[in-house]
């Protein structure tokens, strides 16, 4: 089984969050308390730590730099396997309704569902074979892709099309370009409808 860092601390008394760790999640639209609520922590580095949960259970995590330290992030072996936010999209789709909007980075995915959506991330800019077939059964009508609006983003939704092609109907997978510089998380609800439309 897949276990949190050693240096895992999780948000609570005695585990105060430092002023860069708040700032950063104000900064990205992150409520403290339901990071903590959601089992978020951090580890003795100073990178966030985010737990990530499929069918309420724990089942890998990611760190997240927030100072501009590279790697980007670090995770668990497993990440791949899972899509953030599944739980929450499984339990609210009703079968050939509602589309999904596929992010690729976490905190995209909080800030498009803030904003209604039916949103996934994939923790990455690449699609597995079984984040393929998790999507797949999620039976969605369209597939919107959106990833980041520079040109490694849009190289990665043409692999990701190319991908979800193979294996669902291309008619309803469709590629959202971003303007260039524009990360979905920055978008308001005005700039979504538009780029939706």
């Amino acid at each position: 089984p897949i276990e949190m860092p050693r240096d895992f601390k999780p948000f609570g008394i005695g585990n105060h969050i430092t002023y860069a760790q708040l700032g950063f999640l104000m900064k990205r639209g992150v409520d403290p308390a339901w990071a903590k609520s959601e089992g978020w922590g951090v580890r003795d580095d100073g990178r966030l730590i985010i737990p990530i949960r499929e069918g309420g259970e724990f089942k890998c995590w990611v760190a997240r730099s927030i100072d501009g330290r590279d790697p980007k992030e670090l995770s668990s072996p497993n990440r791949s396997h899972f899509l953030y936010g599944y739980d929450q999209v499984k339990d609210r789709q009703v079968e050939g309704v509602m589309p999904i909007l596929l992010v690729e980075g976490i905190f995209d995915q909080i800030h498009m569902n803030s904003l209604g959506e039916n949103c996934l991330a994939l923790m990455g800019s690449y699609i597995s074979d079984v984040q393929v077939g998790k999507l797949m059964a999620l039976k969605a009508p369209k597939v919107d892709i959106m990833m980041d609006g520079d040109a490694a983003g849009r190289a990665a939704a043409q692999k990701i099309y190319s991908r979800l092609s193979r294996r669902m109907n291309p008619f309803f997978i469709v590629k959202i370009n971003l303007p260039d510089g524009m990360d979905p998380d920055q978008l308001d609800a005005a700039a979504l409808r538009k780029v939706l439309s």
